[in-house]
């Protein structure tokens, strides 16, 4: 064995030991979020109510059951969806911008909740508070699947993936001109319902709802397999990628349905989150130093869950009166991030000349 081989060995046991020690922190991220709060809960009453007992005060089973586990599984889902639809769009387009938000998808999600949630003022109908959540959820799925289709016909006429993302800005800037002006027609209550479900949250969804998207998102991650060989060639080059037999047409329109069907199915549970999608592939290249999707697909995945999961953390720990706006964190968190990429990138470049 030469000495390039055992290096390269060494380096491939490196990355699964960083893998693995990822998947190991996931659980106890999961149970910090679920110890942690406003209410002080002792650890051996959280773990009696999750082995299915009751805890000593109904109030403890009651927030454990129907606020702070639902937000972990919902945090675990959302984070690693997002993750999973920013990693294969920044390798499709080559581009460490690119993300689920650059494409519009989040935009027609919230142009979709603007229509339901303030249109009662603007075109005459009503809003069901009773059934609010429901329509909510069902107006961003559609908002977000329309700007996907927008996008996915616009990448079948033009291949160029720079054309893809400009048309993608466009799109939501011009839903963003038209969102606004609903804003400016709409009432102030319904302008107050909106803006909150524009903050993002872990926290909307019940138990059995949080257990339905946590499987979907795992339906999503099986899928996301299929494309791990396509996107190895695909960094490789284009021509590389040709002569390994990938139609790179119906491959690229696949990688935006994906990435698209994913951050639309996100935005429409937890509303808009902001940087995740973009931030976390970064991290999980700067610490694994592999382009091998074998590795970062699942490394984008469990580095999105404990992002999320430490998020959700925050927005909600004791020194604060009121839970804090989940994209406010996320921001705080995922702006450096890009800035520090940009910085890296800007000092490579000019490192080379």
């Amino acid at each position: 064995m030469n000495v390039g081989t055992s290096e390269y060995l060494k380096k491939r046991k490196r990355d699964w030991y960083i893998l693995l020690l990822l998947f190991l922190l996931v659980p106890v991220f999961f149970l910090l979020d679920l110890f942690l709060g406003s209410v002080s809960i002792p650890a051996n009453e959280v773990v009696n109510v999750l082995l299915g007992g009751e805890a000593s005060k109904k109030s403890w089973t009651f927030i454990l059951l129907d606020s702070r586990l639902p937000q972990s599984i919902t945090a675990l889902s959302a984070g690693a969806g997002l993750a999973m639809g920013g990693l294969m769009l920044q390798s499709w387009f080559r581009n460490p911008l690119a993300g689920p938000d650059v494409l519009g998808i989040s935009s027609g999600a919230m142009f979709g909740v603007a229509l339901v949630v303030m249109g009662s003022q603007v075109f005459g109908w009503e809003y069901d508070s009773v059934n609010g959540y429901a329509l909510t959820l069902l107006s961003a799925g559609i908002g977000a699947c329309v700007v996907l289709l927008l996008i996915v016909f616009i990448s079948r006429i033009s291949p160029q993936p720079v054309t893809v993302i400009i048309a993608g800005l466009m799109i939501a800037y011009l839903i963003g001109a038209l969102t606004n002006m609903i804003q400016h027609l709409s009432t102030q209550e319904s302008l107050q319902q909106y803006v909150f479900w524009g903050f993002g949250s872990f926290s909307n969804l019940t138990l059995k709802q949080s257990l339905v998207f946590f499987l979907m998102t795992l339906a999503f991650a099986f899928s996301g397999l299929f494309f791990v060989k396509g996107l190895n060639s695909w960094i490789l080059g284009e021509s590389y990628a040709r002569s390994m037999g990938m139609e790179t047409g119906r491959f690229r329109w696949k990688i935006i349905l994906f990435s698209g069907l994913i951050t639309a199915m996100v935005t429409a549970f937890c509303g808009p989150i902001a940087f995740i999608g973009i931030a976390v592939p970064h991290l999980t290249r700067a610490w694994m130093k592999s382009e091998n999707h074998a590795l970062l697909l699942p490394g984008v995945m469990v580095t999105g869950m404990l992002l999320a999961l430490m998020c959700s953390l925050l927005t909600r720990l004791p020194i604060f009166e009121q839970p804090l706006p989940l994209n406010a964190v996320t921001s705080l968190i995922g702006a450096p991030v890009v800035i520090w990429v940009i910085l890296r990138q800007r000092h490579a470049k000019g490192s080379s000349l």
